[in-house]
């Protein structure tokens, strides 16, 4: 059975799909987003990550979104692994919809401002 999440990480960047969906394609540090996903007992294979459930996913999406707007990334990593599931579900479904409503980045920067914003990572 093919896993419902994917994370494919490319040089510098990563693509989030949820079945068959394009749900973000971001710059990203790809060796950050992997040391994530170790810490939350997810299996880094090279060039993919095995996301085995939604709201880990929906964690990692949130990061990727979020990390390109910030200078340090500790205390971003932080708060994604210790939001509860509800906040991590909201905000990667704000950012999906930014994504899917034909925004692309400049949808996503709305939504990762307001992360930041809210939660005071300035």
């Amino acid at each position: 059975m093919q896993a419902a999440f994917k994370v494919r990480l490319y040089k510098k960047s990563a693509s989030f799909t949820w079945l068959s969906t394009c749900d973000l394609k971001v710059k990203v540090n790809v060796e950050e987003l992997a040391r994530l996903a170790w810490k939350l007992g997810l299996e880094v294979n090279g060039a993919s990550i095995a996301v085995d459930s939604l709201d880990s996913y929906n964690r990692l999406l949130v990061y990727a979104a979020v990390r390109p707007f910030l200078k340090d990334h500790a205390q971003l990593a932080w708060l994604v692994q210790n939001m509860n599931s509800w906040e991590a579900s909201y905000w990667a479904s704000a950012v999906r919809e930014a994504w899917w409503a034909g925004e692309g980045q400049r949808g996503v920067s709305r939504v990762a401002r307001a992360f930041i914003t809210l939660f005071g990572l300035m």
